[in-house]
């Protein structure tokens, strides 16, 4: 059972402890509610997920041959492939962060995806938040709001 802390704010005796006759009442009327939708994306999560892996692996490939080629020593050669590795997380950071939002929304279990208390939920908030201000201050802003996401807090919240 999913437990929503919003049921004792309405009680008149919040501020109090009520009695337990009362939480069991007002469990069974929250629990009598609609569920929450959750809404799973149509896009191709695979799809995205193979094509961000093959260019990661054209990467490394190409700087391990230019290294190599270059009779570069092994030491050289390891700082250049993770400069390439380096500039891969650089170049493709958003949609390596989207492509993981996605995965997420896709394939995580209802039941936590559901238990957000926000309006839109924090997935879709930092999905939004990212689009919109860029990769590093989306990323800043979906982290900040998820550690909002506890009683007493909740609401709509748009980024």
């Amino acid at each position: 059972m999913i437990f929503n802390y919003r049921i004792y704010e309405s009680h008149p005796a919040a501020a109090d402890v009520p009695d337990p006759a009362v939480i069991e009442q007002l469990i069974q009327q929250a629990s009598q509610l609609p569920p929450r939708v959750v809404i799973r994306p149509k896009q191709s999560a695979v799809k995205r997920t193979i094509s961000l892996l093959c260019m990661l692996v054209l990467f490394v490939a190409v700087s391990a041959v230019v290294a190599f080629q270059m009779e570069l020593s092994v030491l050289c050669a390891v700082f250049m492939i993770s400069g390439a590795i380096l500039l891969y997380l650089i170049l493709f950071l958003r949609p390596l962060v989207l492509t993981a939002i996605l995965l997420y929304q896709k394939y995580a279990p209802e039941r936590m995806r559901a238990s957000c208390l926000f309006e839109p939920c924090c997935s879709e908030y930092m999905r939004r938040s990212i689009l919109k201000h860029g990769a590093f201050k989306g990323i800043a802003r979906g982290f900040r709001r998820i550690s909002r996401c506890r009683y007493p807090n909740g609401g709509t919240d748009e980024p």
